[in-house]
This record gives C-alpha cells, structure tokens and sequence, in this order.
C-alpha cells in the first residue's frame, strides 16, 4: 500500500511512501519492517516511524536520516534501530513483546523550512505488526 502527493515547489514530483500491508512475528524474535520511498533522495530527508496501537494516539518511535543525529523515545532505545538501504528505510525491532503489536507508519515532513512554518508530514498506508498468534482479525 502506498500514499501519493504531488507538492508544488516550481517542479512538481510524486512522492511515494510504501509499506507491506502487514508482518508477523512471534514474540522474543526480532522483525525488519521497510518503507520504500519514491519521488525524492531519502537522504534529503529525516524519516519517522510512529505506531498506534488498538485505535490509541500515535506514537513517536524514531527520527532517522543517514549521517544525522538519530532521535528515538526513550521507551524504544536499546529495542530498536532505523536504517536506510537504498531507498528503502528499515526500522529494526528487537525482544519483540505481544506489547509490540500495533500499526506502525513510516512518515516524512514535507516543511523544508521550520520556525514560523507549522511542520507537515507526508504518511504511508501502515504495516500491522503482529505477533505469531494473532490473526489481522484480532487488531480490529
């Protein structure tokens, strides 16, 4: 699954964000989830991992751009870890816990500028994690 825009800027480009609709693993075990990206040089950009889980607010996991400084909740350190490949981004899960099942989205700001300008972010369709005894069923 995917999300477009088009952003005008003097050119315009689509930018696309892609994720497996969903990915399963047992608890203990760890998980790789990826966000294909198109449109734009991933090293352009910080990209963000956030995750909602049973319909609760989202929430912030990790910030990551290659040669950046990388910003991860204090909940996440030491369990995961961001990546990129080519331009695919990565977000590593360690120790995965039942806990960890949730809907994970791979976003990206589309605000060049900060300070006066509100920040905006360009968010792909999501990957449910689940571990190895749900069913998708379980996450409705």
């Amino acid at each position: 699954m995917s999300l477009c825009c088009s952003f005008l800027t003097g050119v315009s480009a689509t930018v696309t964000l892609t994720q497996p609709p969903e990915a399963f693993a047992p608890p203990g075990r760890s998980i790789t989830l990826t966000c294909k990206v198109s449109g734009y040089n991933i090293s352009n950009h910080h990209l963000y991992w956030v995750r909602q889980s049973n319909g609760k607010e989202l929430v912030f996991i990790t910030a990551f751009r290659t040669g950046y400084t990388t910003y991860t909740a204090n909940e996440f350190k030491g369990c995961v870890t961001p990546s990129t490949q080519g331009s695919t981004a990565q977000l590593r899960i360690d120790a995965l816990k039942v806990d960890d099942t949730a809907i994970y989205y791979c976003a990206r700001n589309t605000v060049t500028e900060f300070g006066t300008v509100a920040a905006r972010y360009l968010v792909g369709d999501p990957t449910r994690l689940l571990d190895g005894c749900s069913s998708p069923l379980s996450m409705v």
